[in-house]
């Protein structure tokens, strides 16, 4: 679909870095079915447009839409007029390698505004206990010029709202987990240095030390 107006080109999210105190199948197979919960009922419903698995690569390759009520964190759709936005998310679970890869982008409002993500879920480095699981996630909003002199005060509410929402979902699927597992067994720092740091700061500093994730067109 045709942007209304030109691209003003990519505003770069800032990276979030985060660990969970689980082993990655549980994190992985979590990460799929955790909604519905409580802790977001904004999201209406989830619907999986593709769920197959390559037999010899064992990857699996799964799209699925969401669709979430206009809430703060997308104020631009309520310029617009949107109560309902939709999210597609593309994911690969290489189950030979132990790496999710997970893009996604909004379907609503594409031809004035994208936002996107790419991320990555996979053991820690460096944790012999098989018991952490690092999530990387870089993303970017590209702004259309048909929002005119406003376009950076839409940049200024989209841009955080991305980040804040990553971190947010770090801190429910670790909710969830908790919920399901029971709390996370605690790993010695000697086996993963960054445990604390990812998990606390996820900053841009974190972030940077870290290598971009891979985004599904690479499994």
């Amino acid at each position: 679909m045709a942007f209304f107006g030109r691209l003003l080109g990519v505003i770069k999210i800032d990276p979030i870095t985060w660990e969970h105190k689980y082993d990655f199948h549980t994190v992985a197979t979590t990460f799929f079915t955790k909604f519905p919960h409580r802790s977001m009922p904004e999201i209406l419903k989830i619907e999986i447009t593709r769920d197959e698995t390559d037999p010899v690569t064992l990857k699996r390759y799964r799209t699925r839409r969401y669709y979430i009520q206009n809430t703060a964190g997308w104020p631009v759709s309520s310029l617009l007029g949107w109560s309902t936005v939709i999210f597609e998310e593309e994911s690969c679970w290489d189950q030979k390698e132990n790496v999710l890869y997970l893009s996604s982008k909004n379907i609503t409002g594409s031809n004035v505004i994208v936002g996107t993500e790419e991320s990555t879920f996979r053991p820690a480095p460096g944790d012999a206990a098989g018991k952490l699981t690092k999530f990387h996630q870089t993303g970017g909003v590209e702004a259309s010029s048909w929002f005119g002199p406003f376009v950076g005060t839409v940049e200024s509410f989209v841009a955080p709202s991305f980040y804040k929402a990553g971190r947010d979902a770090c801190g429910i699927l670790d909710q969830i987990l908790e919920e399901r597992f029971g709390k996370p067994v605690e790993v010695d720092s000697n086996s993963s240095s960054a445990a604390t740091a990812g998990s606390a700061a996820g900053s841009a500093a974190g972030s940077a030390a870290a290598p971009p994730p891979a985004t599904t067109t690479d499994c």
